[in-house]
């Protein structure tokens, strides 16, 4: 008989990559833009080529910073989901904390506060920046854009850009989310390794464990087989 362990799907550690990529292609695009000197772009001022260049930096920059936020946002929750399923039960997480209209924090302090008999730290920098994260996913997925008025004499580029600019501020910092959560939460846990490392660790010792047994099954089984 095969030795048998439980699983989960880990997808927060598959948005987590997406979203550190997207944010590395962010930096390069913010490197790109810094090495044209120019604080502010004047079209007028520059070739079509060059505009065209800047124009495809600056939306590298905006698509590359959304796919970060977005991701990052959606390893949160997938984590918090993992967490509670997994330390208290498919039926009960589901039923009693997975209610409708409960968001990620909510769930996340009421593990915290029910099961782990511990409040989740709000006071510091790193729960700042998780609630400003979540906060600019659902800006970005509720967006409501603004119209701004063009009349061929004067384009207000700023209050053009200003329905976007927001999901620049802190990005830097809230990147950090995922993997600051994961440390706290060992810590709550009083735990070494986070939850991930932990199920890492029991897949391998039950893929370590299945092995050996066949290993021993193939060899031992087959000489108790030749001896009859």
């Amino acid at each position: 008989m095969s030795i048998e362990t439980k699983a989960f799907p880990m997808l927060c550690e598959t948005y987590n990559k997406i979203s550190q990529q997207a944010y590395e292609e962010y930096t390069e695009s913010i490197i790109y833009l810094k090495s044209l000197g120019c604080a502010y772009w004047d079209f007028l001022e520059h070739t079509e080529e060059e505009n065209a260049k800047y124009m495809s930096a600056m939306q590298d920059r905006e698509r590359s910073a959304l796919t970060a936020i977005v991701f990052q946002a959606l390893a949160i929750e997938s984590f918090v989901n993992l967490l509670g399923v997994q330390r208290i039960g498919e039926e009960v997480y589901y039923s009693e904390y997975e209610t409708k209209g409960s968001t990620t924090l909510e769930k996340l302090k009421k593990i915290c506060k029910e099961f782990l008999k511990k409040p989740y730290p709000t006071n510091d920098k790193d729960y700042s920046m998780l609630t400003s994260l979540l906060k600019k996913r659902d800006l970005i997925v509720h967006t409501k854009p603004r119209t701004v008025s063009i009349d061929g004499e004067a384009i207000s580029y700023e209050e053009f850009m200003s329905q976007t600019e927001y999901i620049h501020k802190n990005i830097c910092e809230e990147i950090k989310s995922y993997e600051n959560l994961k440390r706290k939460l060992a810590m709550l846990e009083g735990k070494e390794i986070d939850l991930i490392q932990e199920n890492y660790q029991e897949l391998i010792k039950c893929l370590s464990d299945n092995i050996i047994e066949m290993i021993f099954k193939a060899t031992v089984g087959n000489r108790e087989s030749d001896a009859n």
